[in-house]
């Protein structure tokens, strides 16, 4: 469901009354949206720092600091002068112009700051409660994508042989990873190199909230990352690189949203329908139980079959 055309709303409230108390010091001396956004992992704090940023221009409406940009940093937006009322029609808001899961994500983000402007003692307990005591907004919708099949699986794994690019063997080794040890996009993009065993049997893995866990590579996928580490190299650092259009690599850590374009540009090449990142474990779980489970690394003739 996409947006739909933002709608101007004005807030005569404490809020309002307040913008030009923030509009001469665009920064609070205690933010309890940074407080909240430092709380979280970086996947995590860029998806609610754009949640909030989007609430904040909300209620700012068509208001513009002194160059003429419109406002919108969540920093400077002062959460705790907000009332019920305010609160009311701010979800009311979100559900006409989000689906429903786009705007819950949004709500729990401005609870999360409330609870935070609590904890800083800018807001009572009760205020805190009665501001954060909101229903979600209901919807279902399918997931996005779908789990693929074995041979779906083989025809990503071949699209990335044919590519004799270092683009090819890097986006080899994190299919490998997304698809043979069910890892998450945030997951892979956290690696370093440290992280992987000598042999590149083994992965520490950091998945939310800090946890740890090893994840065990099976042959094909211990084979496609070590193509991956030839290229690589012995640098400390992030495990995977972004690599340009010519094959040159930038030493820095790859993001997310790489990960899923590069998914999308291999599924495209090899002509493999609406396939999705956050199921591809499902595709491994399902691999396993057909007994069909098959990784490539990039180099031909290497295969294993789990």
């Amino acid at each position: 469901m996409s947006e739909q055309p933002k709608k101007k709303i004005g807030y005569e409230n404490n809020a309002s009354r307040n913008l030009n108390k923030t509009l001469d010091s665009p920064f609070l001396t205690i933010s309890p949206a940074k407080v909240y956004l430092d709380s979280l992992g970086d996947g995590s704090r860029r998806t609610m720092t754009e949640a909030l940023s989007k609430i904040a221009g909300i209620f700012w409406s068509d208001e513009q600091d002194r160059n003429g940009n419109p406002l919108t940093d969540p920093l400077g937006f002062s959460w705790h002068t907000l009332d019920r009322a305010n609160i009311t029609e701010l979800r009311a808001a979100l559900d006409t112009r989000y689906a429903h899961a786009t705007a819950n994500k949004m709500l729990a983000a401005l609870r999360g700051t409330l609870r935070e402007a609590w904890r800083l003692g800018l807001l009572e307990a009760e205020a805190m409660h009665r501001l954060t005591d909101i229903k979600s907004i209901p919807g279902n919708n399918l997931p996005a994508g779908r789990a693929l099949t074995t041979a779906e699986i083989r025809i990503l794994f071949h699209v990335c042989a044919q590519d004799h690019r270092p683009q090819g063997t890097r986006d080899a080794a994190i299919f490998g990873l997304l698809i043979g040890c069910g890892l998450r996009r945030a997951e892979i993009c956290l690696l370093d190199l440290a992280d992987c065993s000598p042999s590149a049997d083994l992965l520490t893995v950091r998945g939310k909230r800090n946890k740890q866990r090893t994840a065990y590579l099976q042959t094909g996928v211990q084979a496609a990352l070590m193509d991956w580490l030839e290229i690589r190299e012995n640098a400390p650092g992030p495990l995977f690189y972004p690599i340009n259009k010519s094959g040159k690599i930038t030493p820095v850590r790859i993001r997310e949203q790489a990960i899923y374009k590069i998914l999308r540009r291999r599924a495209e090449a090899g002509q493999v329908r609406n396939p999705s990142v956050n199921i591809l474990g499902f595709s491994q779980l399902n691999g396993f139980l057909q007994g069909e489970a098959v990784f490539f690394s990039n180099k031909p003739g290497i295969a294993s079959r789990l």
